[in-house]
């Protein structure tokens, strides 16, 4: 990364740090609003809170913006760094489609189960996510293991 491309990322860091500052005083030193409930409850809360909740997407977008750009700026940089990358990647879907296929479609019996209305599709997506969790989880522990053990042999 360039020197004026730095400067820009830490200004920006420095504006977006300034202004979350900011709504943190306006949220919580700027006056509150109430509600009153059907059942004739009045509730108080901060006037700044929908700004800051919009603030929060604000910050949200760039950081995930930036989470995708500048690593694809760093791999078109570094080729070398791009094919360890997309090895990656493919190693990522590899396990989430094998979690995919491990997965069942069937809907689980317990209490109260149809109130949230599942359907075979939902069933086996969080059975992947959570077999990819399984799988991902396992892949972390062999790792650190290997890596303890290795490095007592050497």
């Amino acid at each position: 990364m360039d020197a004026k491309t730095s400067k820009f990322i830490q200004y920006l860091m420095y504006a977006l740090l300034g202004v979350s500052i900011i709504m943190i005083f306006a949220f919580y030193f700027g006056g509150e609003e109430s509600i009153t409930f059907s059942s004739g409850k009045e509730y108080m809360y901060p006037s700044f809170t929908d700004n800051i909740i919009y603030w929060m997407y604000a910050l949200l977008g760039v950081s995930t913006i930036s989470a995708l750009v500048f690593p694809i700026i760093s791999m078109a940089g570094n080729p070398k760094s791009a094919k360890n990358t997309l090895i990656g990647l493919v190693g990522l879907v590899a396990v989430v489609g094998l979690a995919y296929l491990l997965a069942s479609g069937a809907i689980p019996t317990f209490h109260n189960v149809e109130k949230f209305n599942l359907t075979e599709s939902m069933s086996k997506n969080v059975g992947a996510m959570l077999y990819t969790s399984y799988i991902l989880g396992v892949i972390a522990i062999v790792g650190i293991l290997f890596t303890s053990i290795s490095k007592s042999f050497k």
